[in-house]
């Protein structure tokens, strides 16, 4: 059995609480889950506040496929 496609969705709405691009993203996640595409997503400016969300985030780049 082949693996999973894996993508990772970075939104960079530098504003708090649900955003349009938080929307689409959360758009994408589903319409990709329902065509067997595993995806995760992640805020861009809070995966780069802290040293550790920035290699959260450098981890999930590494586990993607596009």
């Amino acid at each position: 059995m082949s693996e999973q496609t894996r993508v990772l969705i970075l939104t960079a709405s530098s504003r708090p609480g649900k955003t349009t691009s938080c929307s689409v993203g959360q758009y994408l996640t589903e319409a990709l889950a329902a065509r067997g595409v595993r995806s995760e997503s992640m805020r861009l400016r809070s995966a780069l506040k802290s040293e550790q969300a920035t290699s959260d985030m450098l981890a999930a780049i590494d586990r993607t496929d596009l």
